[in-house]
């Protein structure tokens, strides 16, 4: 459900408007009153589609890992910070930094083209952000024009919508945003076949960014651009004007197989650096035709937009002014013919080698062979710095398990400590403080909140007793002080505050029935010590049925009342009766 412009959330943030909604959640713009001049913020509002039970521990578990994560990359001054995470009616929410500017699609209109100078400079302005988030194990996952800002106070260029969070409102069972298996997510056109299947690398981010560089040169959307049905590799080079290092570098970033690509931001930054890079290409550095094997055919393709089949190394036409002009630069032949492409290509790259010599005198092959050891050194730096890159991760990974393995003790713990104060001590009170303890994201915590709710209801119920108990004993009202203090529990909370009132109206009572006895035993006594009145029986008949030898006794008078067991029969008169003293 969509929320409300002006509704507030978590007692401060307002919603002032709505910015997008999908099928993860909802993003918008609000104003938090806690902080001065009610400054703006991004509030994202995030759904678990699975709301059993188990899915929202799983979606919580995960929420607030990822959130962390948020909060580490927002040291960073090109990613925007995390202020809050929270939970409300078993959804969750973000609330980061706003960034005020534009997104780089704002910036890439169809049909325009950027200059190598300004991909480069974007390139290496990302890439910077992208070795700071690999190095921290994370993977951003929707890297496309809409997630780059450009910052209106400095210009710089902002990360932001990170994908892992994403996964707390899909309905499978999510894993970390960390480098590991996951769900898919992502943009196509700028997401890899591998991001596709669900397992993301580093690299992934790259053939992203790689992507947004060819359409900003191009000036064409990727699912615009052809593609190999033999490799899978995108045709582009054809589209753009770019010097044939820059062509190298970003074909290498968009390789279809992850394995082909280059595999950290640190590799693609020194390629982009070394000499013949971008707009300062030099053709002398024969050493790149040799450094990767597909490096001579995306040399070949190169074409400017003139010449012919039979013509050597010469300078390079001016482009048209619709693309983005280049530094003069020799040219490669252009195999345009059927019969130029059937010819050996050696005695080419022999020429160029030629030229590369002559232009340089005796110092280029000194400056091939510099390149050459250049180019060793690099690959053997990228190398280590490849091997440190595995180490950290493992060395995070069994971090991030270690501390899962202590929020999972650290819950059973206290837990455990919870019950033991429960049950033995009988101090609820202190036994609910404990179970509050343990972690949101602990497998105990549902189990802590029953208990909880129980304990609650049994306090309730213990303290009532005791108010009826004290106010019983107040009012000496001792019965119902003993008859009530039983329904307490008998523990060591209780014993202390229950015990002196019951004792002492148990007592009270006994007194009580002391002084009564006694004053029985008084009253008998007292009996006794009286003259007692001589018995009188009666004698009655009826008269004139009955003589006086069939009298029978009774206790009643002379006044004619019937005699006991007397048989009226069928005789008429009245009872005769005559006192007897015995």
């Amino acid at each position: 459900m969509t929320i409300e412009v002006g509704k507030t959330l978590a007692g401060h943030y307002q919603i002032i408007k709505s910015l997008s909604s999908g099928g993860f959640g909802e993003t918008y713009i609000a104003e938090d009153s806690h902080r001065p001049g009610n400054p703006k913020c991004v509030l994202k509002h995030l759904k678990p589609a699975n709301s059993s039970p188990q899915g929202l521990q799983i979606a919580r578990r995960l929420f607030n890992s990822e959130a962390q994560v948020l909060e580490k990359l927002g040291e960073h001054s090109q990613i925007p910070r995390l202020f809050a995470y929270f939970e409300e009616n078993q959804e969750f929410y973000l609330v980061q930094e706003f960034i005020e500017g534009h997104p780089l699609s704002a910036e890439l209109p169809l049909g325009q083209r950027w200059s190598e100078t300004q991909v480069k400079t974007m390139l290496e302005d990302v890439l910077g952000i992208l070795q700071f988030v690999h190095t921290q194990g994370v993977i951003h996952r929707d890297i496309k024009p809409d997630n780059i800002m450009r910052r209106k106070s400095d210009n710089k260029l902002v990360l932001i919508d990170f994908g892992a969070i994403k996964e707390v409102g899909n309905q499978g069972i999510p894993q970390t945003g960390q480098v590991s298996g996951t769900v898919a997510i992502g943009t196509p056109g700028y997401m890899p076949t591998e991001q596709g299947r669900g397992k993301p690398r580093p690299n992934s981010d790259l053939y992203a960014l790689g992507m947004i560089a060819i359409q900003a040169l191009t000036g064409m959307l990727p699912n615009q651009l052809r593609e190999d049905n033999d490799t899978g590799e995108i045709s582009w080079q054809d589209q753009a004007e770019v010097s044939p290092a820059l062509t190298v570098v970003l074909s290498q970033m968009i390789r279809y197989h992850f394995k082909d690509r280059y595999k950290t931001a640190t590799e693609v930054l020194t390629a982009l650096q070394s000499p013949g890079s971008g707009g300062t290409y030099q053709p002398t550095a024969v050493a790149n035709l040799t450094y990767q094997p597909t490096v001579m055919a995306n040399y070949q393709t190169y074409q400017p937009s003139h010449g012919t089949a039979n013509q050597g190394p010469m300078a390079a036409p001016t482009p048209p002014a619709s693309k983005p002009s280049l530094p003069s630069e020799p040219s490669l032949p252009v195999q345009s013919s059927p019969k130029a492409k059937g010819q050996n290509k050696t005695p080419m790259l022999i020429g160029a080698m030629i030229l590369t010599l002559l232009v340089f005198g005796g110092g280029g092959f000194l400056y091939v062979q510099a390149e050459n050891a250049q180019q060793q050194e690099i690959a053997a730096e990228l190398q280590r710095e490849g091997e440190e890159q595995r180490q950290r991760e493992a060395q995070e990974q069994r971090q991030r398990e270690a501390q899962e393995r202590e929020k999972h003790q650290l819950g059973e713990q206290k837990l455990a400590q919870a019950k033991k104060e429960a049950e033995e001590s009988g101090d609820l009170q202190a036994a609910i403080a404990l179970a509050k303890e343990v972690p949101v994201d602990s497998d105990f915590y549902q189990n802590a909140q029953t208990a909880i709710n129980q304990w609650e209801q049994d306090w309730q119920a213990q303290q009532n007793i005791f108010t009826q108990v004290q106010a019983a004993y107040n009012a000496g009202r001792w019965q119902e002080v003993t008859d009530v203090a039983f329904k307490l529990p008998q523990n060591p909370y209780w014993d202390p505050k229950v015990n002196p009132m019951y004792y002492d109206a148990k007592a009270q009572l006994e007194a009580i029935a002391a002084a009564e006895a006694q004053r029985q035993r008084q009253a008998s006594a007292e009996a006794q010590r009286q003259p007692q009145a001589a018995a009188v029986s009666y004698e009655c008949w009826c008269p004139p049925h009955k003589t006086r030898g069939d009298a029978a006794t009774s206790s009643t008078d002379i006044s004619g009342t019937p005699c006991d067991g007397y048989d009226w029969g069928s005789g008429s008169g009245r009872l005769v009766c005559q006192a007897v003293t015995d």
